[in-house]
């Protein structure tokens, strides 16, 4: 008998962690910012700024998949998923800037629905690192991402 209370017992604990987890990764909540671009002229003294006075640090480092830029991926402290990625400039055109992605469902639906309210794509259907993007510029000169997160998009 307490064998049987202490298996139904673990399995609702199990359960409520799984939805625990969906519910607080940004990756898969449509409509949260999920991701953080930053381009810097100096990637280890942005980096050494946000973790002097933040405490978030680097997780891993990689290549972007266009430029194969250096890619120093963060997190804040005590965060369990990374939130931005910081690289140089990816050439002397470029001005440092920071760009949010927002989390879609339906990259499709939501590239449609982004250009039918006045958005201009400035690169579309990407797809690295377990996400298909876009960049877009939106009303008002901002620019935005969108990204849906999908491991069928991992290289």
């Amino acid at each position: 008998m307490f064998y049987k209370i202490g298996f139904f017992v673990l399995l609702i604990i199990v359960i409520a962690m799984l939805w625990l987890f969906m519910r607080v990764n940004p990756m898969m909540n449509e409509g949260s910012p999920s991701w953080i671009d930053i381009s810097s002229k100096s990637p280890d003294e942005t980096i050494r700024f946000m973790n002097n006075v933040f405490g978030i640090s680097v997780m891993h480092e990689t290549k972007t998949a266009s430029s194969g830029l250096d890619y120093k991926v963060v997190r804040g402290p005590g965060q369990i998923w990374p939130f931005a990625g910081v690289m140089p400039l990816p050439d002397k055109d470029f001005e440092p800037q920071s760009m949010i992605y927002i989390t879609v469902r339906d990259y499709d639906a939501a590239n449609k629905k982004m250009i039918q309210n006045g958005a201009k794509p400035i690169l579309s259907d990407q797809k690295a690192a377990g996400m298909r993007f876009g960049i877009y510029i939106i009303p008002g000169g901002i620019h935005l991402g969108i990204a849906e997160w999908n491991r069928k998009y991992q290289k």
